[in-house]
């Protein structure tokens, strides 16, 4: 489950605008929006979406090199070297 913050910290480790985001990713601008936009309110509350979008928007962010890995307690995210 990705949060809003952390799918905010992915677009910006990938230097993608929303528009790119959304275009790569497949969803709408304003779904891009939408989802950073709820963790204002709190970086950590998840995404609020089907099972289906963001099991695919998770599997494009790993196919760019974005990892989500649990230390300390906390998920971090991180953008793969590029090779």
């Amino acid at each position: 489950m990705i949060t809003s913050g952390q799918f905010r910290v992915a677009r910006a480790l990938l230097g993608w605008s929303q528009a790119e985001m959304a275009k790569r990713l497949q969803l709408s601008q304003a779904t891009v929006m939408r989802w950073e936009a709820g963790g204002m309110r709190s970086a950590r509350k998840p995404i609020s979406t089907n099972s289906v979008v963001l099991a695919r928007v998770e599997a494009e962010l790993a196919r760019c090199g974005v990892t989500f890995a649990l230390e300390d307690g906390a998920v971090v995210v991180r953008l793969a070297p590029r090779q």
